[in-house]
């Protein structure tokens, strides 16, 4: 094929995908596509809406088609040759906005971070949520995440390898559930189960606990099996009787006949389910045991809230050693991590959000809530904070609260929420220093681009202005050649008619309503109409002479 050839098919290519009718479709498809994600996030939630549209590669291609259709309409109207000031400020805006919008997408990020009066931190929870690994071989840790987005619409596929410390490691996701409901059904050759209601960060939690188990629940490290473990609060299992012994001081209340009693530490006591187990700011309840059960878990809601418990499936091999790991966890909240062994290996996978280390710290030293007089509803809410950056050897007090927000080196801290004893704050994080700035400078360009199409020569809407001028006086000279011929016409028989003048000055004087519903002669209501169609004409005159 010649270079001709291949310059024609090229040539002709551009005029398709960025012509100034596909810059329009382009347009058309952004606007369904936002529509569509409305929708979408309605009934399945925002994660749908992020994975099927605003997440996917084809929107990305969309947006730069859009944006590279754009250049190139700017160089083939000439804009910056013939000095188009307006529509060129207008047109490169959208550039800028997109690049920034681009810029957030791929570097941008967002967190949580949770501080405790008279202490400080530096570690923010993403709002984005991961697998996070940690590997433990012969002593050494090593530990990475991955980038994940579950949605209850749309394929949600994680299949990748590793190499770690000699050993291959791959993960293949098998099964998500959203909003999992865990069920303990009897069955003959299940093992004993109980299930676990705690107090937790988002309020009643259930949890399936199975034999010889020992898990991190809240606050509470559980072991429930045959045998003692120093350090954990122990459901110990002897024949079909349950006993419950920890190292701490704990209170019972049983919920049916609200009696009560306390247990010392290290001591032995029977357990009772669906009684209230209290120690400090740890409780739970044991509100079903199932001497032999197997686990059954369904999805109760497929829309995804951010609240939302997930739960997936991941099927580990470590040198061919296969092993399933069950996780759930929710946006925001660190995951418990669950363990596969194999050859020496320790593989552990957590699902939700991770730590992100921040280059400075910040501490509390006051919480403050306002409420309303006379109720307990809260008015106001502030963090009194001091910002401590020691590569900058800054040390800087501030008080964070709404539309107050405290920034720092790219970061944006906002007052979110606050612990339920006013003892801690919770703040919003915001890191996108380029990106907003960049969008911020293309809306502002974008602004300006519109004043100046109505105020600069030589725009669209100037042009557009004079066509709707000359319109408006076609129209009207259509209506008065209308007019005049068909007065013509009416009087075509005889145009020399004589009227009785006796009889013209009594029609003069009949009383007719006008518009505002005032009645007044019609002698009256003919002068008026005559003067407005006079200035009208005037008007038009004027204007006919202008241009």
């Amino acid at each position: 094929m010649s270079k001709s050839l291949i310059l024609k098919y090229v040539n002709k290519l551009v005029d398709i995908l960025f012509s100034t009718r596909a810059a329009g479709l382009y347009m058309l498809i952004f606007a369904a596509a936002i529509g569509i994600a409305t929708f979408i996030e309605n009934d399945y939630g925002t994660s749908a809406a992020q994975k099927l549209v605003f997440k996917a590669f084809w929107f990305e291609v969309l947006l730069f088609l859009f944006g590279v259709c754009i250049l190139v309409n700017i160089w083939r109207f000439r804009l910056i040759q013939q000095k188009k000031w307006a529509s060129l400020t207008f047109h490169f805006s959208i550039i800028i906005i997109i690049l920034g919008a681009g810029v957030t997408r791929y570097f941008g990020y967002e967190g949580v971070l949770h501080i405790r009066e008279n202490s400080e931190s530096n570690s923010i929870v993403s709002a984005e949520t991961y697998l996070n690994f940690k590997v433990i071989h012969e002593g050494k840790s090593y530990s990475f995440a991955e980038p994940i987005l579950l949605a209850s619409k749309g394929k949600n596929e994680f299949d990748k390898s590793y190499s770690i410390a000699g050993k291959l490691i791959h993960v293949k996701l098998t099964e998500f559930i959203p909003n999992p409901v865990e069920q303990i059904l009897d069955d003959e050759n299940g093992k004993p189960m109980l299930k676990l209601v705690i107090s937790g960060a988002q309020g009643r939690e259930e949890y399936i606990v199975p034999f010889r188990t020992q898990e991190q629940y809240g606050g509470m490290r559980l072991n429930f099996g045959d045998e003692i473990i120093p350090g954990f609060d122990n459901i110990i299992l002897r024949g079909d009787s349950l006993f419950f012994t920890s190292s701490d001081t704990w209170s019972r209340m049983v919920m049916a006949t609200r009696e009560q009693d306390t247990f010392p530490a290290n001591s032995i006591s029977p357990l009772k389910t669906r009684a209230l187990y209290s120690s400090g700011d740890r409780n739970f309840v044991i509100s079903q045991y199932q001497q032999r059960g197997i686990l059954n878990i369904e999805s109760k809601d497929r829309k995804i809230k951010n609240e939302s418990m997930v739960a997936v499936r991941l099927e580990c091999d470590i040198d061919g050693a296969k092993q399933d790991l069950f996780l759930t966890g929710r946006k925001g909240e660190i995951g418990n991590i669950k363990y596969a062994e194999s050859n020496g290996v320790k593989f552990g996978i957590s699902y939700g959000a991770k730590t992100i280390e921040l280059p400075f710290s910040i501490g509390l030293r006051d919480f403050i809530l306002d409420r309303y007089p006379g109720t307990d509803n809260p008015s106001s809410y502030a963090s009194e904070v001091t910002l401590m950056d020691p590569s900058q050897q800054l040390r800087r007090e501030q008080r964070i609260y709404m539309n107050h927000v405290l920034d720092h080196r790219g970061y944006r801290f906002f007052q979110s929420s606050y612990d339920p004893d006013e003892k801690g704050t919770y703040l919003s994080v915001n890191h996108d220093f380029w990106g907003t700035w960049i969008s911020y400078i293309g809306y502002i360009l974008l602004t300006i681009g519109m004043l100046m199409i109505f105020v600069f020569p030589k725009t669209r809407f100037e042009y557009l202005s004079k066509k709707l001028s000359a319109m408006q006086k076609t129209t009207i000279s259509i209506f008065l050649i209308l007019f005049f011929y068909a007065s013509n016409n009416l009087y075509a028989a005889d145009p020399f008619v004589s009227i009785n003048k006796d009889h013209a000055d009594k029609f003069g004087k009949v009383l007719v309503q006008d518009h505002k519903g005032r009645f007044k002669p019609i002698n009256s209501l003919a002068s008026e109409v005559l003067r407005k169609l006079a200035k009208k004409m005037n008007s038009i005159i004027k204007l006919q002479s202008k241009y």
